[in-house]
């Protein structure tokens, strides 16, 4: 019955961690097809605490897709595994840092 608990804060950072995709960022990505960009690019971005969603090469300039079909199946814009995984684990320590204090107001 506790591992499903757990799946359950696992979820509930999973949608934090999609949701955080409404915080807009920029990042430098080195893009050496782009004249200009070989030492890198400033290029729309989101996600938080790190920008896992890239501005992609073959999406319009300057817009991101944040639907999850389109980052899933179309793969307009790039995907960041490494910069998703660390967003995760931050989102996931908040969220089980926040049922900890939870616990301990209302034993």
């Amino acid at each position: 019955m506790k591992k499903f608990k757990f799946i359950k804060w696992m979820l509930i950072a999973l949608l934090l961690t999609y949701l955080s995709l409404l915080v807009p960022a920029q990042t430098q990505v080195s893009r050496p097809e782009i004249m200009g960009c070989e030492q890198g690019c400033p290029v729309v971005a989101a996600g938080f605490p790190m920008p896992f969603l890239v501005d992609g090469v073959i999406s319009p300039v300057g817009t991101l897709s944040i639907n999850p079909f389109d980052i899933l199946f179309i793969h307009l814009d790039e995907f960041v595994f490494i910069n998703f995984a660390i967003s995760y684990v931050f989102w996931l320590a908040l969220t089980l840092i926040v049922l900890k204090l939870y616990r301990i107001q209302h034993p």
